[in-house]
């Protein structure tokens, strides 16, 4: 437990150096969880270009002869929700539906 708390602040720290705008847990797991939901329906290419968009940045970390993936930091910014909205309207179209709103996430993590 401690050890999470630690990684907790770390992350904190992090954010408040960068200047990065606070946004909620909540909307920080819709944007994520519509973003599955759409990889999950994605062919092989789109799937990879997908990611492409939604992955910022992998850190490595090698340990002796080791390498293992340090962090992955996602792009939660209006790119990310244009590619949803487009990609949910478009299915939408083909199910007769109505678009919704999407939260504004203007923020590197």
């Amino acid at each position: 437990m401690r050890e999470l708390e630690h990684e907790a602040e770390v992350v904190q720290d992090t954010l408040s150096r960068d200047g990065s705008a606070k946004i909620s847990a909540p909307a920080v797991l819709d944007t994520l969880t519509r973003f599955v939901a759409l990889l999950d329906a994605s062919e092989p290419e789109r799937l990879k270009a997908l990611l492409h968009v939604l992955i910022e940045r992998i850190t490595v970390k090698k340990v002796l002869a080791k390498r293992s993936i340090d962090t992955i930091e996602l792009r939660l910014d209006e790119k990310v929700h244009s590619v949803l909205d487009n990609s949910e309207a478009d299915g939408r179209k083909r199910r007769g539906a109505r678009a919704t709103a999407a939260p504004d996430l203007r923020l590197v993590i």
